[in-house]
């Protein structure tokens, strides 16, 4: 017998899918292109050594496919795709926060194309004032404790940071006001105590960046961030967290971020962290894969974001050169195995793929990967990627054996396999995902409550300790032999 409670959920939920299919857009088709789109470009896939050329047409991939997912009024994007546990809304809100930090940086880049970061500019005002107005009928919504919407908040936030040169001025007074009004439901909120700090910090830094009679408030937040670090870079998501690849995306990134932004502030440790975390972390990219653990491998299109951060911080020929190399190598990896498709990452690591797909994930999620992307723009003023000589990966030929927090990192000498034996744990972190004869009633269960109800397969909290850079066991048919 289902509860009250459900079933209000199971209403609430069937209401957002309704309004999802009355708005979302059919299947993108690719321009010159007869079939629906299963693959990107076919220059996409090439192996290239112009960094600059190749980002460029990520986003001629991207943008088109953005503006036929977008709603009308720019509050949604609707992806197809596997659901997340959230909600169609949810789903929609993510296709727009999660790429507004991409459009803001390219926009803002000596790189981009000016008619195209011109028409970016005019999407990110349009989609601001309406999602920010409570009037608009598709407004984001109240921020309340625990909210999904804190999360996005903080993409939405840096996207208005990245642009505020060129977008901010174009708002007049009572138009900031109503975006910074919606922001700063997000200081105080009730979080999970892990990463989720970071959001709320990132939207209270950006409110305090662009209202001078806003003071910065998130300081015990920062303090207890510090308390989960461990120490070569690597902090726990949480006190009782696993320590895994959210490192390099979800930590390092907003920390850089929040640097950027509140330079008053002293984010010395931190940085100091950063570069710890890269001294062992560039050594698990290689030009045939990279070392994946941990939850949110649909991101791992992110995993070069900490190296690019320090060639900013710490800006040397090699480490510019080890940024745009694992940068290119990772995005033509895993774009030539399937990596994109109908004009977003695809949800997996090889092609769309629910059994790797956590359940908090939905098909716009994944532009949480291009966050590489967003740092490859937005430090271009700084740095001049196209004239970077790139460098073979693995990064040395020699044998190669480092301990760290994160696990023991090994290479045989002329090898190009790189192997990661994490810690052992006395048990594993959480039971095994239900066997697969679940699959029809998990079905049935997504059916009903409109959102996700598959389980994570996280091999990490599964109990496996050793992961290499040939990703065999993200292989599909690894399951089904």
């Amino acid at each position: 017998m289902l509860s009250r409670a459900e079933l209000g959920k199971i209403a609430r939920n069937q209401q957002q899918l309704l309004q999802r299919l009355r708005l979302q857009a059919p299947p993108w088709r690719e321009p010159h292109h007869k079939q629906h789109d299963n693959t990107p470009p076919a220059a996409l896939s090439a192996h290239s050594n112009d960094a600059v050329t190749y980002c460029q047409r990520l986003i001629d991939y991207f943008w088109p496919a953005f503006l036929h997912y977008r709603t009308a009024d720019g509050c949604r994007a609707y992806y197809p795709g596997y659901a997340s546990i959230y909600g169609a809304t949810n789903d929609g809100i993510e296709g727009v926060s999660r790429t507004l930090p991409l459009w803001a940086a390219y926009s803002s880049s000596p790189l981009a194309e000016p008619q195209l970061a011109q028409a970016m500019l005019t999407t990110l005002r349009e989609t601001l004032l309406n999602g920010t107005n409570p009037a608009h009928r598709y407004y984001w919504g109240t921020i309340s404790d625990k909210s999904t919407l804190i999360c996005e908040a903080a993409d939405i936030a840096l996207a208005l940071w990245l642009a505020r040169t060129s977008l901010w001025p174009q708002f007049n007074t009572a138009q900031q006001q109503q975006i910074l009004n919606w922001l700063k439901q997000v200081p105080g909120k009730a979080t999970a105590d892990n990463n989720w700090h970071l959001f709320v910090a990132q939207v209270d830094a950006v409110v305090s960046a662009l209202d001078p009679q806003h003071q910065f408030s998130s300081v015990a937040r920062l303090q207890r961030l510090n308390t989960f670090y461990l120490g070569d870079g690597c902090y726990r998501d949480g006190a009782d967290g696993a320590v895994d690849l959210y490192n390099a995306w979800g930590f390092h990134y907003h920390f850089f971020w929040l640097s950027q932004i509140l330079p008053q502030h002293d984010f010395s440790t931190q940085q100091q962290h950063l570069l710890q975390y890269c001294d062992w972390f560039q050594h698990l990219f290689t030009e045939q894969g990279t070392v994946l653990y941990g939850r949110s491998l649909c991101y791992r299109f992110a995993m070069p974001a900490p190296l690019l951060i320090r060639a900013c911080c710490k800006p040397t020929a090699e480490h510019q050169a080890i940024a745009v190399s694992t940068l290119l190598r990772t995005w033509q990896f895993f774009v030539k195995n399937n990596g994109l498709t109908k004009g977003r990452p695809s949800q997996g690591v090889f092609d769309d793929d629910e059994y790797w797909l956590d359940p908090y994930s939905g098909p716009a999620s994944g532009f949480w990967g291009c966050r590489s992307l967003v740092l490859f723009y937005a430090l271009s003023p700084q740095l001049s990627w196209q004239h970077t000589a790139l460098l073979p990966l693995p990064l040395q030929t020699a044998a190669l054996q480092l301990t760290t927090q994160a696990g023991v990192i090994t290479k045989a000498a002329n090898s190009q396999l790189v192997t990661l034996q994490l810690p052992a744990q006395k048990q594993p972190l959480s039971a095994s995902a239900p066997a697969s004869g679940n699959k029809v009633k998990t079905r049935l269960k997504s059916l009903l409550y409109a959102c996700s109800c598959r389980p994570a397969h996280n091999l990490q909290k599964m109990g496996q300790t050793e992961f290499s850079s040939d990703l065999r066991q993200y292989q599909p048919y690894r399951r089904n032999t």
